[in-house]
Parts: C-alpha cells; sequence; structure tokens
C-alpha cells in the first residue's frame, strides 16, 4: 500500500493543476486541483457494497490522488445480473463526497464528436452522484444517501488485491497505464476549443525540451511516404508542413497546433486550415507511441488497424523519425529557419475565441446539406 501511496503522489504532483466543472440540470460540480486533507483518507483500493432494499450494489474502486477512479460495479434487477466498469472523477468539499462516471467500457462513439475517447459518455448524458460523507474512521468509508425516501448506507473497506479481473491490472502501480487513464478523461472533458488549448497547457517536461526547436522528419510508410519539417516551440505551439510523395512546392502548406509528449505518447492536433482556425468538426487529437526521444533523433510509431501485413496476421507498423536540423528546406518552412516570426499569443488567443459549431440537423437526426460531421483518418 505504501509503494501505492507514494506513486499516486507522484502522479498529483503533475496532474494538480487540471480542473473540470461538469453542468447537469442539478447545477455545477468541479472536480481536479490539489488533494486536501479530508480527501486523502478516501484514496487507495476498495471494496463496497450497500444497503439498498431493491438492487443493492457491491463495486470495487480504486481511487487516486489526482480525482480519477476506476470502478467495477455489479448488480441484480429484473433483468439478471448486471455490470458495468467505468472511470471516472471523484471530489470531497464540506462533508460531501461527489463522483461522476467520464468513460464507460460499453459506451459506443459518438459519431459526430470529433475528438475519439474509447467509452466517452457525452456531456449531456453525465450525472454526477452526491453523497454524505458520514465517516473515514477505523478502516472504512462510509457515505450515505437517499432514493425515493429509502435511506441509503454505502460502506467500503480497504483491500490489497482486487479480486474482479478487470480491476487486477490495479493491483501494482503502473504509471503509463493509469496515466492514460488520466489523459483518456482530460480529453473526454474537452468541450470546445478553449478546452483544447487547456489540455496541452502543462510546464514542459525534461524530455519534452529534448524536442522544443527544428526538425526533419520521414517515414515508412510503403502506401504513403512522406516527409515533413516541424518547428515545436517550448510554448507548446508548433508549426508543421507535410509533403507527400510528389508533392509539388505550391502543393505544401502549413499547419499550426498544440503539441505534448505524455505517458509514451507523442500527441499533436493541427489547429488550423490555411490561415483559418479549422471547423469544430475537423479537429483531432493524434497520437504515436514513443520509440525514442534523444537530443537530435525523436522516433514514434503508430498501428494502422485497417492494413494488414504477413498474410493479414498484424497490423501496419509505421515508424516516424525526425532529425534535429539548422535550417528547413521545404518552401513553407524556411521563414521559420532563421528567426521565429509565429505570434503564438495572438494564435492562442484566438483559438480560444473561436466558438464551437456543429451543423445543423433536419428533423429526422441527419446532418444538414454541409454533410455529417468529417472523421480523423486512423
Amino acid at each position: 500500500m505504501l509503494a501505492f501511496l507514494l506513486f499516486m503522489v507522484g502522479e498529483m504532483v503533475q496532474a494538480a493543476p487540471w480542473t473540470t466543472t461538469i453542468k447537469t440540470e442539478e447545477g455545477k460540480f468541479t472536480f481536479g486541483g490539489p488533494l486536501r486533507l479530508e480527501e486523502k483518507p478516501l484514496v487507495g483500493r476498495w471494496s463496497g457494497s450497500n444497503n439498498r432494499k431493491e438492487f443493492p450494489d457491491n463495486w470495487e474502486i480504486v481511487r487516486r490522488p489526482n480525482h480519477t477512479y476506476s470502478l467495477s460495479i455489479v448488480w441484480v434487477d429484473e433483468e439478471g445480473r448486471q455490470s458495468a466498469y467505468t472511470h471516472g472523477l471523484w471530489w470531497v468539499m464540506d462533508g460531501k463526497y461527489q463522483f461522476a462516471d467520464i468513460l464507460d467500457k460499453d459506451m459506443e462513439s459518438e459519431e459526430d464528436w470529433p475528438i475519439e475517447v474509447e467509452g466517452r459518455i457525452p456531456s449531456k448524458d453525465l450525472f454526477v452522484y452526491v453523497e454524505k460523507l458520514k465517516s473515514t474512521k477505523g478502516g472504512k468509508v462510509i457515505t450515505t444517501s437517499k432514493e425515493e425516501g429509502q435511506a441509503i448506507t454505502h460502506t467500503e473497506v480497504p483491500v490489497k488485491e482486487f479480486k474482479r479481473l478487470l480491476m487486477r491490472r490495479f493491483n501494482e502501480a503502473d504509471v503509463k497505464a493509469e496515466g492514460l487513464i488520466f489523459d483518456q478523461i482530460q480529453r473526454a472533458r474537452i468541450t470546445d476549443f478553449a478546452g483544447v488549448v487547456d489540455y496541452f497547457s502543462e510546464l514542459l517536461t525534461a524530455e519534452e525540451k529534448k524536442l522544443v526547436g527544428r526538425w526533419s522528419g520521414s517515414n515508412t510508410d510503403p502506401d504513403n511516404p512522406g516527409r515533413w519539417e516541424f518547428i515545436r516551440r517550448p510554448d507548446r505551439t508548433g508549426t508543421i508542413a507535410y509533403a507527400n510523395e510528389g508533392d509539388e512546392p505550391e502543393e505544401i502548406t502549413l499547419a499550426h497546433g498544440l503539441w505534448k509528449l505524455r505517458h509514451g505518447k507523442f500527441i499533436f492536433s493541427e489547429l488550423t486550415e490555411g490561415k483559418k482556425i479549422m471547423p469544430w468538426g475537423g479537429i483531432s487529437l493524434g497520437d504515436e507511441s514513443v520509440i525514442q526521444v534523444a537530443d537530435d533523433q525523436f522516433v514514434t510509431q503508430w498501428i494502422d488497424p485497417e492494413r494488414r501485413v504477413l498474410g493479414g496476421l498484424f497490423a501496419r507498423r509505421v515508424r516516424n523519425t525526425e532529425k534535429r536540423v539548422q535550417e528547413f528546406k521545404l518552401p513553407p518552412m524556411k521563414p521559420f529557419s532563421k528567426a521565429d516570426p509565429f505570434d503564438s499569443a495572438a494564435f492562442l488567443k484566438k483559438v480560444r475565441a473561436t466558438e464551437r459549431k456543429l451543423p445543423k440537423r433536419d428533423p429526422g437526426g441527419e446532418a444538414s446539406k454541409n454533410g455529417p460531421l468529417p472523421k480523423k483518418s486512423p
């Protein structure tokens, strides 16, 4: 348990600045920020149950100091045994314990939502549960709530190991796996352009500082070979020009966006289309697995499950390799070879101020004549 808590404290330091507000019909609920003293007793692995007369629940839950949790819950109703596996956010303030599922293993993707997050619960469907925190003494967490006039008591006891299959992965501290869950929750809470900027608003790590500067890259994709030049700035803005094989100089265009390196993933979001901010439906958060970060070389890899190799046994793996350069050769990037003319402050201000617009829908639920929102490529 001590190793688990030490790991969690490390994660808390990294995640502490991030907060989010969930709006429901019941009001506004804030999550995130530094772990407060009254919350510390709830951190860790727990097994719980309640005394609901009809359809009582039992569950296993891990709460982390960064205010995320992972939960496996089981109940029985008229249709038989039911279960859910979710990840979400929790918070304690003024004696009230509140929590909300953000990701659900069984949730289907929201077709019109551009930022793809597996299991994302649409914002309009989020529900915040609020219970009174009665006690954290005696090694137990006891909360109460009222449902249809019945007083429900929820009791949790600490456990060293989880028994349920989906929860066993949390029996040992895994910085990368738990970090990825936090990242997915952060992505799921992006609801507008300002949220995109906030998602990237973190101090550079020592590893990320190695990526600042001018780079030239190429890939190993046999179907779409390409090269690019990329300038990454310490304020997390980036400018890139990508050239497909056979492109004429006038066909190569610039794109501006935001970047970061987290939990073994390189994440970049292109936010411009020409000189304009891209429509909400066109943005995406692309990520690639990091293979190597060095002072003069950066290597990532991504997998395309739609393309198979070795007789269909494996998905196509594409490796991207970048080398540090002093000057750019692609025509659109030459102005960035010496001085950097890009106005990052104006760009970030413009992105934040951009309104999210979705296509109008007819009564039948189909998109307007402009067509459905575009989907990002793999």
